[in-house]
């Protein structure tokens, strides 16, 4: 009887935690446009593996793309991020703040300046904002393009 009840509880139990991360990986993904005030469990990157959790929507913004589709810009708070991306991205910053002032290398003034066209002003327009710009860091929030991203409920 004891061994019964034993096998019918692992079988419950291995059953339960394949359902829930089957509703994890395929749980429903939100296809409607982000509202202001709205939450969301998880907000996850269709091709990387990159996840903000426990979001809150503090603004949208309707954008227009080269060929006449909308995308959207989600401007949201959220309590934690996870995945290898944001890991990769603390290494990265890790090893740099270890390096020693001789380590680095000074750059002409015209190498300056190429850098400067490579890489987004931190004075960034809306305007300016295209379909290929996939996240916006912002010290209290971060900007989402929804081309890019999952909004799970």
């Amino acid at each position: 009887m004891v061994k019964l009840t034993v096998q019918h509880f692992v079988y419950d139990f291995c059953l339960g935690m394949v359902l829930d991360n089957l509703s994890n990986n395929f749980g429903a993904v939100d296809s409607s446009v982000p509202k202001k005030g709205d939450y969301y469990r998880r907000v996850s990157h269709k091709f990387n593996d990159e996840h903000y959790y426990n979001c809150l929507v503090k603004n949208v913004e309707m954008k227009p793309t080269s060929d006449g589709r909308e995308f959207y810009i989600v401007y949201l708070k959220y309590d934690y991020a996870k995945g290898a991306d944001f890991e990769e991205w603390q290494n990265r910053m890790a090893d740099i703040d270890a390096m020693d002032d001789s380590e680095f290398e000074l750059l002409s003034e015209e190498e300056l300046t190429e850098m400067d066209e490579l890489f987004i002003d931190e004075d960034l327009e809306s305007d300016d904002i295209d379909e290929t710009v996939e996240f916006i860091e912002f010290d209290d929030c971060v900007g989402l393009n929804t081309e890019f991203y999952d909004f799970h409920p």
